[in-house]
């Protein structure tokens, strides 16, 4: 019967049932309020099929009652815009932030005004030859020429390696940014399946689904992804299965632009996962043809543009081992010329002078090809060890050559304010008309790294004001608010009171009819 005492207690059983049922999910959301991830829950209720009312002569009639009410179900508050949003901007950070770190590594290398930096170094340098015009045959001022030079270029081998310790971090860190992609991918198309047979059963897998998405906000700031969800045909009807794909920009092995999934139920595996060479991220697809990553965001193209040696700009460690090299090659080159066409003091006037520089390999032989020139193998000639051989003279007429003549060291003194200008090829060249010192070369390559250091840093702080922007609008939709959870609970527990003040009511009602049967 649609009517009576106890299809009223039905009801109100039902009211019971459906408060404490939200009770409990509001009880979930204050015990997650913290929990990375989560996304608060609602305990959607609606009204129960109604019943028409009976009558002695019809049937049925336009009136019907209700039944009471139902949980339909349990869902969480989610905003997929605001989660695209976040995530593509949070890629952009975590770009950023690789880039600011490896320019803030490579700040510290050039670190001026330094007593052990280059700029001091080369300033004693110059000294030691302006010392050397005064006693160009005393020993002990040579000695400190020689000293100097050493000191120049192993600074100069320094600051080189240095510049390759941290493309070496960051070769690590690719590393661990790809292991770390795939064990997301794993983790991910694992809970894909989960997710699936929960949702076909008819529920709502609300909690596998925050852990799903947080891993792939975590995929997302190593890398730009593509997320879309997976739809099924049933008896007709296009239903969603809950699982999602994942897809990433590569290029393949002819260089062309290519879409591929890296989350897809239809593979085997469920997932696909990232190689590695060098600092190129690759993958292979199901039919096993082979991909390079395309990213565009992320800490992994964060890597790729830090350490980029094919179009360096100024936050990668290639750009400045180049002008390192530049330096290097044209400082040494241009000295050498001088220092060559001297005459040392080795059974004068015969023996004309030899390179001041030399670039040495790892085997400690000498680098003849000049394309092979590098800061990293700059030393001085070993036959400088013996400080005789530096040519301090120079004369037109080898017979007129004596101990003191001083020409060269000269010549070689004022190449400290001598002008210089870049040529096609991007080398340092004697220009009396360029605008380019050695110490002005220096120091505009070190103030560009202040430059990039930063703009790296306003980026940084651009993108993370943005991020948080979001994150607070994220917060505001599927975020737990202790104070709006409280208020929910309190007018639960009215309704919950009154639904059993409800079936009270109907037990005393019930109670006089039982025993006026009685009477």
């Amino acid at each position: 019967m649609s009517s009576g005492i106890f299809f009223g207690i039905n009801i109100g059983l039902k009211a019971l049932r459906a408060q404490q049922t939200a009770i409990s999910v509001t009880g979930h959301n204050i015990a997650n309020a913290n929990t990375p991830g989560y996304s608060r829950q609602v305990a959607n209720m609606h009204t129960g099929f109604a019943l028409p009312v009976p009558s002695n002569n019809r049937w049925a009639g336009a009136g019907q009652i209700g039944t009471g009410v139902e949980i339909s179900e349990v869902k969480r508050i989610r905003d997929q815009f605001i989660d695209w949003q976040i995530r593509a901007e949070d890629g952009k950070l975590s770009e950023w932030e690789t880039r600011h770190d490896t320019i803030s590594q490579i700040e510290t290398v050039f670190l001026e005004p330094s007593d052990t930096g280059l700029s001091s170094l080369m300033g004693e340098f110059w000294d030691s030859w302006q010392e050397l015009i005064k006693y160009p045959e005393i020993s002990p001022v040579r000695t400190t020429v020689k000293d100097t030079g050493k000191a120049l270029a192993e600074a100069f081998r320094h600051s080189y390696e240095r510049l390759e310790n941290i493309e070496e971090g960051l070769d690590r860190q690719m590393e661990i940014a790809v292991d770390e992609a795939n064990a997301l991918l794993r983790q991910i198309g694992s809970l894909n399946e989960q997710i699936k047979f929960i949702k076909t059963g008819g529920d709502n897998p609300n909690d596998l689904m925050d852990k799903r998405d947080l891993l792939v906000d975590n995929l997302a700031e190593l890398m730009d992804t593509e997320v879309n969800h997976v739809f099924a045909t049933v008896a007709g009807k296009t239903i969603a299965t809950g699982e999602i794909t994942v897809a990433v920009k590569t290029t393949d092995t002819n260089g062309d632009p290519a879409i591929v999934n890296i989350i897809d139920p239809s593979l085997d595996s469920g997932h696909l996962e990232f190689g590695r060479d060098d600092l190129d991220v690759t993958l292979v697809d199901s039919e096993n043809e082979s991909h390079t990553l395309a990213a565009k965001t992320g800490e992994v193209f964060g890597i790729q543009k830090a350490g980029n040696d094919t179009n360096p700009d100024s936050t990668s460690v290639a750009y400045y081992k180049n002008k390192l090299d530049t330096f290097a090659e044209g400082m040494s080159r241009i000295l050498n010329e001088i220092h060559a066409s001297g005459i040392n003091l080795k059974d004068p006037p015969d023996n004309t002078g030899i390179d001041f520089f030399a670039f040495k390999d790892e085997e400690g032989n000498i680098i003849t090809d000049p394309d092979n020139y590098s800061a990293k193998h700059l030393y001085i000639n070993p036959q400088i060890e013996d400080v005789g051989f530096i040519a301090a003279g120079y004369v037109d007429d080898v017979d007129d050559f004596n101990p003191g003549n001083r020409e060269n060291a000269l010549l070689i003194a004022q190449l400290r304010n001598a002008r210089f200008s870049l040529d096609g090829d991007g080398k340092l060249q004697s220009n009396t008309m360029g605008d380019l010192k050695f110490e002005t070369f220096y120091q505009n390559f070190v103030s560009e790294v202040g430059v990039a250091t930063k703009e790296a840093e306003r980026m940084v702080q651009n993108q993370s004001t943005l991020v948080n922007q979001l994150s607070n609008r994220k917060e505001s939709v599927a975020g737990v608010s202790i104070d709006e959870e409280t208020a929910n609970m309190i007018s639960y527990q009215r309704a919950f009171q009154a639904a059993s003040r409800y079936i009270q009511v109907l037990d005393e009602l019930a109670a006089t009819v039982v025993n006026g049967l009685k009477a």
